[in-house]
C-alpha cells in the first residue's frame, strides 16, 4: 500500500484488484460475478484471517476506488472512440475526394481519347480523299 503524509492510503486497491481494472479485463469474456469476487478477494481474505464480524468499510472503499478507476477508463475509452470516429470521418472525406479526383481524371482521359479518335478519323478521311484524287 502506498503511504501518504498521514499514513497508509486506505483507499488504495490491492495489486490483484488493480490488475482487474485494466481494459484487457473487459475485452475478453467478462463475467460480473468473477469481477466482483476478484475485487473483494483481498477483503474476504482479511476478514477470514481476523475472524471478526464482517466489516463493510473495506468493501465500500474498494468499490469506491474501483468505481473511480472505471469512470476514468470509461472517459479514456470515450475519448479514444471520438478520436477514432474523427479519423474515420477524415478518411471517408479523403476517400470521397480521391474518388472525385479519379473520376475527373478518367473523364479527362476519355475526352482526350475521343478527341484523338476524331482526329484519327479525320486523318483517315483525308488520306482516303488524297488517295482517291491521286488514283484518278
Amino acid at each position: 500500500m502506498s503511504r501518504g503524509p498521514a499514513g497508509p492510503d486506505i483507499y488504495a486497491l490491492d495489486p490483484a484488484a488493480r490488475q482487474l481494472l485494466q481494459l484487457e479485463t473487459f475485452r475478453s469474456k467478462f463475467v460480473v460475478n468473477e469481477f466482483v469476487q476478484g475485487l473483494s478477494a483481498a477483503n474476504i481474505a482479511s476478514t477470514a484471517r481476523q475472524g471478526n464480524a464482517l466489516d463493510p468499510k473495506p468493501y465500500i472503499r474498494t468499490f469506491e476506488s474501483a468505481l473511480t478507476r472505471l469512470q476514468d477508463m470509461r472517459n479514456q475509452v470515450l475519448a479514444k472512440q471520438k478520436e477514432m470516429e474523427r479519423q474515420v470521418k477524415d478518411a471517408e472525406t479523403q476517400f470521397s475526394r480521391r474518388g472525385t479526383q479519379l473520376e475527373d481524371t478518367f473523364r479527362g482521359i476519355n475526352s482526350t481519347f475521343s478527341n484523338l479518335q476524331t482526329r484519327i478519323s479525320e486523318v483517315g478521311k483525308t488520306a482516303i480523299t488524297i488517295g482517291t484524287f491521286s488514283a484518278s
